[in-house]
């Protein structure tokens, strides 16, 4: 792990024309490094002397023998990775510095130790947001966000409280009702109003087969009578439908169980999403998923599938929403107007 992080660190830094990514890589000095130390020095005393780290020829000339390597890992990965990279190599350190003191010097271990220990704290992930001394940087950042485009659900009201659509930043969005109230209805007019903007779209439908779901999908977008679809009657009119709707560039996938047998759970689900550039994320059924982390009550199952899912929306700016059907005890629960509650 310690070659292969600080060689994908030394390939990106030398092949890499994003000047703002390498001067960010770079500022991980030679104390972050094992098996590259030698490399990385000789890169920061070019970019030192010169102003701009050696090219590929002139590093080759000085280290025949490293293979540089392509890399794709985003500028967080890499960071992350070469802090975990210098806190092994402080625990190596410690091992045998305590090795060498020996017990016959208790304290000057000890006090070593603490030094390590303060150390390796600073390595940390855990950095919150300063909004005071970040001050400009977060107003800057909202600013960012509030340019990106944002998805239509279908609904103007629901647009409109949610100042457009649903974000692309992070977004997830529980749909509580009961039983036959039509959540796959209201879930099948997002899916549309997405794919219609633009916005490549994936629904996991447990309960009712792709080919049946989509035809709400066709009753939505062009009024073609639903009792009809279902029973296979097509008109003229729907087969030019879906002739030129297999002409649009913009997909709408459904997920069923069949494509994973093993279970859909959110990893799987992610590598779709990553793979299809997938923007919004349906879930009608929460009950069907699989938990990664195999939890023994429905509770936890929901709470780390919800987490999960939330996480995996903030990564790749999907935005998602989880259909969930409310417990039959809500039939007596009613708001302060006496009106049962969800209505």
């Amino acid at each position: 792990m310690i070659a292969s992080i600080e060689l994908q660190i030394i390939s990106k830094i030398l092949t890499s024309d994003d000047d703002a990514l390498v001067d960010e890589l770079c500022g991980y000095d030679a104390s972050y490094y094992s098996v590259f130390k030698p490399h990385i020095n000789y890169i920061l005393d070019h970019k030192s002397r010169y102003g701009n780290v050696p090219d590929v020829f002139t590093f080759k000339a000085t280290f025949p023998d490293v293979e540089l390597v392509v890399v794709n890992e985003p500028l967080e990965f890499l960071g992350t990775q070469i802090r975990k990279n210098k806190q092994h190599i402080l625990l190596m350190e410690t091992f045998n510095k305590i090795k060498e003191l020996g017990s016959n010097d208790v304290s000057e271990a000890w006090k070593y130790l603490s030094t390590q220990c303060d150390i390796a704290e600073q390595l940390s992930e855990f950095s919150p947001l300063d909004i005071i001394k970040d001050s400009q940087k977060r107003a800057e950042q909202v600013a960012e966000y509030s340019k990106q485009a944002r998805i239509p659900t279908g609904f103007a009201e629901i647009d409109k409280l949610m100042y457009g659509g649903l974000s692309t930043v992070e977004e997830l969005v529980i749909l509580l009702a009961r039983t036959n109230t039509g959540k796959s209805w209201v879930c099948t007019k997002m899916m549309e109003a997405a794919q219609k903007a633009g916005f490549p779209v994936a629904y996991y439908s447990p309960e009712m087969q792709g080919a049946y779901l989509a035809t709400r999908f066709d009753t939505w977008r062009a009024h073609h009578q639903n009792s009809s679809l279902y029973r296979g009657m097509y008109s003229e009119a729907y087969l030019q439908y879906l002739k030129d709707l297999s002409n649009e560039s913009t997909s709408a996938y459904i997920i069923e169980d069949k494509d994973a047998p093993d279970g859909v759970s959110v990893k799987k689900i992610e590598a779709f999403i990553k793979l299809k550039g997938v923007k919004l994320l349906i879930i009608d059924g929460l009950s069907y998923m699989m938990d990664d982390e195999k939890s023994k009550t429905d509770y936890d199952k929901f709470q780390h599938i919800c987490r999960d899912l939330f996480r995996l929306s903030k990564k790749y700016g999907c935005a998602i929403v989880v259909a969930v059907q409310a417990n039959r005890e809500t039939r007596e629960s009613k708001d302060e107007k006496g009106v049962p509650f969800p209505n």
